[in-house]
């Protein structure tokens, strides 16, 4: 992730980051971890937007990624929106 942000120019290369901020940056909008752009993938639109909409609700969302075994990803949201008609 933090090669795929340098390359794109939205990180300096000399940046010195922990394991929880590379993790952080799959919310960089305009990043994508697509070689190449298809219909459906590639545009680097889509978890700064996730992040976004979340936090306007209140909430927040995380991310914690084990090389190998996978990621997983929490979505806290206030309980007041249990009750609100989705």
């Amino acid at each position: 992730m933090f090669q795929k942000a340098v390359a794109r120019g939205l990180i300096p290369a000399d940046l010195s980051l922990t394991e929880s901020q590379i993790d952080d940056l799959i919310f960089l909008p305009g990043l994508s971890t697509a070689d190449q752009v298809s219909n459906i993938s590639g545009r680097g639109v889509g978890m700064d937007v996730v992040r976004s909409n979340i936090r306007r609700m209140g909430g927040r969302v995380s991310i914690k990624s084990t090389p190998g075994h996978g990621s997983v990803f929490t979505l806290a949201l206030p309980l007041t929106l249990a009750v609100l008609t989705a």
